[in-house]
């Protein structure tokens, strides 16, 4: 099999090379995109890498597929409008009103409203995360097992 620079192609192609070649069992890797999955979906911005890190330790799962989950759910395109998704179903089940950010916007607004903003995204995160991270876990373990029994019948 081709290392990893000598993949032509995409990031993504990269990406997928890299988690086909992967020796861990089937199962901690898809345990640890499975991680990386839910971790991408949280607010928890500026410290994924970490808690992934403590998550793929404290479940002995992968962290090279938990790292490349992340960075596939936790790009602007796919994150922002999950972060959003999530602060709306989160601001309905609190029932808070949506923040509305001042015309001119300074430092100290920011102190009084972030809870505001917080409470509902981890509301709607705890929601959606996990069942997105469970469809995400059975999809990517059923890939991940044809694509391993088609390149060792090969």
């Amino acid at each position: 099999m081709n290392t990893n620079e000598q993949v032509k192609g995409s990031r993504w192609k990269k990406a997928m090379h890299e988690l086909l070649s992967l020796k861990a069992p089937t199962d901690a890797v898809a345990w640890g995109f499975t991680i990386g999955t839910f971790v991408a979906l949280t607010p928890t911005w500026g410290i994924h890498t970490l808690l992934i890190a403590i998550l793929v330790a404290l479940f002995k799962k992968n962290f090279t597929s938990a790292y490349i989950s992340s960075w596939i759910f936790g790009n602007p395109l796919v994150a922002f409008p999950a972060y959003a998704l999530e602060y709306r179903i989160g601001l309905f089940i609190t029932g808070l009103a949506p923040v509305r950010l001042p015309e001119r916007l300074m430092l100290s607004d920011l102190a009084s409203f972030g809870w505001r903003v917080f409470v509902p995204a981890i509301v709607g995160c705890l929601l959606i995360a996990p069942l997105v991270a469970l469809v995400v876990h059975l999809a990517f373990k059923k890939w991940l097992e044809n694509r391993r029994s088609k390149l060792e019948a090969a």
